[in-house]
């Protein structure tokens, strides 16, 4: 099977003055790869692509009073192909999600001497280790972070340590400086993202907490470490954990009776009129970009990517603004499978594609086997008569793994 042409279609307006340009590139792999994906090319049609495209639309305008708008795009194809080729196999049952990805980069902590110190030295496994779920590791994790410092003191101890989780410990243990929220959600996240998960520091008026990916979930949920007592908590609606913008957004269509903090009603969603997050969990190991004064007062940086309810946004001051889910609440550690026909008899080419930072390795079995680690995204799956079935999940320099995805195909 292959494509023989693909033509873009869109549905736009362009007032005068104003320009949409649209380009393509394709592969023969799930993810861009510049050794299997061409460049971009300006156009709207490609000849023989390989299986795998993608587009791009550039807006352009010569005035800040008119802009272009693109309002739908359909892409039409030619398929070439081989009805006995596929005729062996019939596709009986596929378990796996769409892959969220954000349009902004974010750069990850990963292996690294201060990371390997950070949980050594403060014995964070043994922290996490009576937690039978990973809900209740976060918990143990938090509770430990609200216990390590009184919060605040700044009449005492003036000095405001960096978002450097070793340095804000090390400061704040010593009475040499004060900790506030900020530094109780920036040792969250540093202390988690040590241990493997996918942690951050966000940002809400007047308060900083953490958000992290939960496994058992399939979805990033608040951690809030300080701290006064009350912020030591979990937030939920109907006793699941949510994230920031789930809270937003119960808070902002009169839900806010339903949001609890450990069980208890939530009485200052407020603060959570807006949120951001820093587009990196590196502050162990970079102290910069950053805040000038690490959020003492106010957050000035300009740095954050603020959530907008709209696209005329509420708070103009800040330039990375958006109302796309995905740009702040995309897939982690998450695994899809792309099965075609390979040459050999009753075999198929299986491509991996995943979402996990600092990945290592896939983990692959078939029939409800013993895993096997592979090191390729490529491979081939040789089928027996009757129903097959394949799973894969990714592996993390951490030895995290995420969810499994399923491919059940019956052969003939």
């Amino acid at each position: 099977m292959g494509i023989r042409r693909l033509h873009l279609k869109a549905r736009m307006r362009q007032p005068q003055g104003t320009q949409i340009h649209f380009e393509l590139r394709t592969g023969s792999t799930p993810s861009f790869d510049p050794r299997t994906w061409t460049a971009w090319e300006r156009g709207t049609a490609l000849q023989w692509p390989g299986r795998f495209v993608q587009w791009r639309a550039i807006l352009e305008t010569d005035a800040a009073n008119k802009t272009p708008t693109l309002q739908a795009v359909t892409l039409e194809t030619d398929i070439e192909e081989d009805a006995n080729s596929l005729a062996p196999f019939k596709q009986a049952e596929f378990d796996q999600p769409e892959l969220v990805h954000s349009s902004y980069p974010f750069a990850y902590m990963g292996l690294h001497p201060h990371q390997e110190r950070l949980r050594k030295q403060y014995r964070l496994d043994e922290v996490i280790a009576a937690g039978k779920t990973e809900l209740e590791q976060l918990a143990l994790l938090r509770d430990w972070v609200h216990s390590q410092w009184l919060g605040w003191q700044s009449d005492k101890y003036p000095h405001c340590p960096s978002w450097n989780p070793l340095e804000v410990l090390d400061t704040t243990k010593g009475d040499w400086g004060f900790g506030m929220c900020t530094h109780y959600g920036a040792v969250f996240a540093g202390c988690a993202s040590s241990l493997g998960w996918v942690a951050r520091s966000i940002v809400v008026d007047h308060h900083c907490l953490a958000e992290v990916w939960c496994e058992e979930l399939q979805k990033w949920i608040l951690e809030d470490a300080g701290p006064a007592r009350e912020f030591d908590a979990t937030y939920e609606i109907d006793g699941v954990p949510i994230n920031a913008l789930e809270l937003h957004e119960a808070a902002a269509d009169e839900r806010r009776e339903k949001i609890m903090a450990n069980k208890l009603p939530q009485s200052y969603i407020d603060v959570f009129c807006r949120f951001g997050i820093p587009l990196r969990n590196t502050h162990l190991i970079f102290a910069e970009p950053a805040e000038l004064r690490h959020g003492s007062g106010q957050y000035h940086w300009d740095g954050y990517l603020w959530w907008s309810d709209d696209v005329d946004p509420r708070y103009a001051e800040y330039s990375l603004q958006t109302s796309r889910i995905g740009d702040f609440y995309w897939s982690v550690n998450q695994t899809r499978l792309y099965l075609q026909v390979a040459e050999k008899a009753r075999a198929l080419q299986v491509d991996l594609e995943h979402t996990a930072p600092n990945f290592s390795h896939f983990l692959v079995r078939q029939d409800g086997g013993p895993w096997r680690e592979e090191r390729e995204a490529r491979f081939e799956w040789t089928l027996a008569a009757g129903e097959n079935l394949l799973e894969a999940r990714a592996v993390n320099i951490f030895g995290k793994q995420g969810r499994i995805a399923k491919a059940r195909v019956e052969a003939s």
